[in-house]
């Protein structure tokens, strides 16, 4: 797997802000990162420079002694990314961002609840919020240390954004952009129905729980089959990514072989920067019982998208008689969604099963955006018939 903390820090620092400014989740001249390297010395991203043309010239150096090497002044967060340093020798990147859902919590002062799924539980853990004090100053510096005493690592900053600590920029952009989503999904549960998170009875069960991913793993390519459904497999990762269906390490796809196997996903790993040798080969956990039980299926994506997901926190029904679209392409084939988990998608082959995750999350954006306007109408008896005659002749 590709790992952007083999890279020298101010390139690091380039790629996340890049990935973070792409994905939405800052202005131009918002957020700051750094990395603390093994000299004690602190790489850190410029003041008001556009974060949507960084380059590592931009990115300044700041020794233990204090001396700001660049050609731009460093941030002006620069003390709380030094005070969190100080104080939590384990962390060594830093990451303050503001993402405009995790603003919008920021705003009202509230945290969002990170039990919706068992991935982005399993991401986050616990998370807390430090209380108000002027950006930049050493105040807030002082309070959001105060925190990672405690042993968080995700802070959200009362009327301001999020900060987060990890071993690598990597690491904590995972975390970034989970908690996001999260944010998204909670806010999309509010228009949808009534919201029911994870229980502290089955909290215990997620860490260990890897059901989907059980059987004989191997790494190993043995036939031309395999290593092209590798190769489709990472192409239509990626496609996820960019359509927002994936995030973090969240997201899985399966292809079925010739055999009674499949290729898969891994459990773990940031799934922009998975590689075709990263996927396993196995005969388990969910994946194989579909499989097992549906010889026309060759291909599952699961997924918890924004949209798609506040269906599965809440008690609200996804149904999609509301458009002719997703009635052709969901009815006769219905997604399977499981509460606090994800949602799936299935078909002949990998593109069906994307099409379909595709179109279910428009469907949702859609029926969640209509909610605002006015009541829903579904189709009539008359029009699906007329649909089902168009579609289906025979």
């Amino acid at each position: 797997m590709y790992k952007p903390e083999n890279l020298p820090p101010a390139e690091q620092l380039v790629m996340t802000m890049n990935r973070i400014y792409e994905a939405g989740m800052t202005t131009s001249t918002g957020g700051n990162l750094s990395i603390l390297d093994e000299n004690g010395d602190i790489w850190i991203t410029p003041s008001g420079i556009d974060k949507g043309s960084l380059t590592v010239k931009d990115i300044c150096q700041v020794t233990r002694s204090g001396t700001v090497y660049g050609r731009h002044q460093a941030s002006v967060e620069l003390p709380f990314h030094a005070e969190i340093y100080r104080r939590s020798p384990d962390v060594r990147a830093v990451l303050h961002a503001h993402p405009p859902a995790l603003v919008a919590f920021s705003a009202v002062r509230k945290l969002p609840d990170t039990r919706l799924t068992a991935g982005i539980y399993k991401t986050l853990g616990n998370i807390t919020m430090a209380s108000y004090a002027v950006p930049g100053s050493q105040d807030l510096g002082n309070r959001i240390a105060v925190e990672f005493d405690k042993n968080y690592r995700t802070v959200i900053m009362e009327n301001h954004g999020v900060v987060i600590g990890d071993k690598s920029q990597s690491e904590a952009f995972i975390k970034l952009e989970t908690l996001e989503n999260a944010a998204k999904i909670l806010i999309n549960a509010k228009k949808t129905g009534s919201y029911s998170g994870i229980d502290d009875a089955n909290l215990s069960l997620i860490k260990s729980n890897n059901d989907e991913y059980s059987g004989s793993l191997e790494n190993t390519v043995v036939t031309e089959e395999e290593a092209e459904t590798r190769k489709n497999i990472i192409l239509f990762v990626r496609r996820c990514c960019r359509q927002k269906l994936f995030y973090g390490t969240e997201g899985e796809i399966s292809v079925r072989l010739d055999d009674d196997s499949f290729i898969m996903t891994p459990l773990n790993g940031d799934r922009l920067y998975l590689e075709e040798g990263d996927l396993v080969r196995t005969s388990g956990g969910l994946h194989g019982k579909i499989y097992r039980s549906n010889g026309n299926i060759n291909a599952i994506i699961g997924a918890a998208p924004s949209c798609l997901a506040a269906f599965i926190v809440t008690d609200a029904l996804f149904d999609p008689l509301y458009i002719p679209e997703s009635y052709i392409m969901l009815y006769k084939e219905p997604v399977i969604l499981r509460p606090n988990d994800k949602v799936y998608t299935a078909g002949v082959n990998l593109f069906k099963a994307f099409d379909r995750m595709e179109v279910a999350e428009a469907a949702a954006n859609s029926i969640i955006a209509a909610g605002n306007i006015g009541p829903m109408i579904k189709l009539n008896k008359s029009e699906i018939d007329e649909i089902n005659r168009a579609f289906n002749p025979d």
